[in-house]
């Protein structure tokens, strides 16, 4: 079935106007697309603020867990340095001492490379999830691109058995 521009559709669905769009109608309006022109798809597209709000809110949503997380981790590493620093400068305090012998000093100097080395590997373990983290949201945002590409494509077959927009 041919469908044809803007007024036939909200006739096809029963609406007057854009305002009217429920969210059953909302999925008959999806599973129309494939019968509708390109440009016809495009530009009623654009008039639906549903499917803009469905994805600001997708990427908001997103961003919010994502600056979120990044606050916590950034609060946790500032703490987790400052305890490194604090071990530091009691080691560092130690080493100036004057009544401490050669075999004390160099074990003091041992354990701040020991800590130097610790803190290196922290670091690292700290950029492996930041990459992770990172990467977890670029498929959420990619995943979020595929929905609302499905959509804008028709996803004709998923809607119409209900599978795509089920609550």
């Amino acid at each position: 079935m041919d469908v044809g521009g803007e007024d036939e559709v909200k006739r096809l669905l029963g609406i007057t106007d854009w305002r009217g769009l429920s969210k059953e109608k909302f999925r008959q309006f999806v599973a129309m697309m494939p019968d509708m022109d390109k440009e016809t798809r495009i530009k009623l597209i654009e008039q639906l603020p549903e499917v803009m709000r469905f994805a600001a809110e997708v990427v908001a949503g997103m961003t919010k867990v994502h600056d979120a997380t990044l606050a916590a981790n950034e609060g946790s590493q500032a703490r987790v340095q400052q305890t490194w620093d604090e071990i530091r400068a009691t080691i560092s305090a130690q080493l100036d001492r004057d009544d401490l012998d050669t075999d004390g000093r160099v074990a003091l100097a041992d354990r701040l490379i020991l800590i130097g080395d610790r803190q290196a590997e922290a670091d690292a373990r700290n950029k492996t999830y930041l990459d992770r983290w990172d990467s977890k949201r670029t498929l959420g945002l990619l995943a979020a691109a595929v929905i609302l590409t499905t959509l804008a494509a028709g996803g004709k077959t998923a809607l119409q058995n209900g599978s795509l927009l089920r609550r």
